[in-house]
């Protein structure tokens, strides 16, 4: 990646640890169509949780922690913090996502969730190319 600035040391470990995000996020939805069974279980779950974590980075929650990375831990081309970036996802994806994987709920076994893994991933990257772009 070329940047028109330099990047801090401090910034420059996060954005490894993003860059990991988007690398397994990646990784497992092109993974998901060639499996079955626990398989495409755990390779859906994969790309759920680095969609997630993705998703929180970008849109920062009102729930976010001093510890966690976001977008607005980093400055733009001009040396502004940046701002958050609003997805065009379900506004509740996050929630569903959590509901999938995080919890044992009565509302999972209500519900059965179908993903829309290009169309989250699609939008995640091109939010992440917008980030990118504006470093």
């Amino acid at each position: 990646m070329i940047f028109t600035r330099k990047i801090e040391k401090c910034d420059q470990n996060m954005l490894e640890v993003i860059k990991y995000e988007q690398d397994m996020l990646v990784f497992s939805a092109a993974k998901l169509p060639e499996k079955i069974g626990a398989e495409k279980n755990l390779f859906l779950e994969s790309f759920l949780l680095h969609a997630r974590n993705l998703i929180g980075f970008l849109e920062v929650s009102e729930k976010a922690t001093k510890d966690d990375i976001l977008i607005t831990d980093f400055k733009n081309t001009v040396g502004e913090p940046m701002v958050p970036i609003s997805l065009n996802l379900d506004r509740d994806i996050k929630k569903k996502i959590n509901k999938h994987c995080q919890h044992l709920s009565r509302n999972r076994l209500k519900e059965k969730w179908s993903w829309d893994v290009v169309g989250i991933k699609d939008e995640i990257l091109r939010c992440m190319n917008r980030f990118y772009n504006d470093l």
